[in-house]
């Protein structure tokens, strides 16, 4: 399940995710950026709190995918706010792939700092 997080800035876009991401959540995200997009021509910022994810149906994986990889370039930063060990590794691998996207993940009990970098 994916539920928005009321940031207060038209360029950065915040996501609690938890359980198992189905299409519609999927969608519903992607039209929310979208939407972002098309207000603003400056790149989006992502604020991840990651919780209990379950992973992807493969419907949502193939939305994500058809959607992100030809828009990654819009993307400046994305902070992942979790304490799964995973995340970190995962990180260093997505910079390799995607350069134009600044990644960082940070420990729960430090939300706030990952607010304020994701906003700089």
């Amino acid at each position: 399940m994916i539920t928005l997080i009321d940031i207060p800035s038209e360029k950065t876009l915040g996501l609690k995710i938890s359980g198992k991401i189905n299409k519609e959540g999927m969608d519903s995200v992607i039209h929310k950026i979208q939407t972002l997009m098309g207000a603003t021509n400056q790149r989006l910022n992502i604020y991840v709190e990651l919780e209990k994810w379950e992973g992807f149906t493969l419907a949502a994986l193939y939305e994500d995918m058809k959607f992100s990889l030809p828009s990654m370039r819009r993307f400046a930063k994305e902070a992942i706010v979790t304490d799964k060990s995973w995340v970190a590794p995962l990180i260093k691998f997505n910079d390799k792939l995607f350069p134009s996207l600044e990644l960082k993940a940070f420990p729960k009990e430090e939300k706030t700092t990952a607010l304020k970098w994701v906003q700089e």
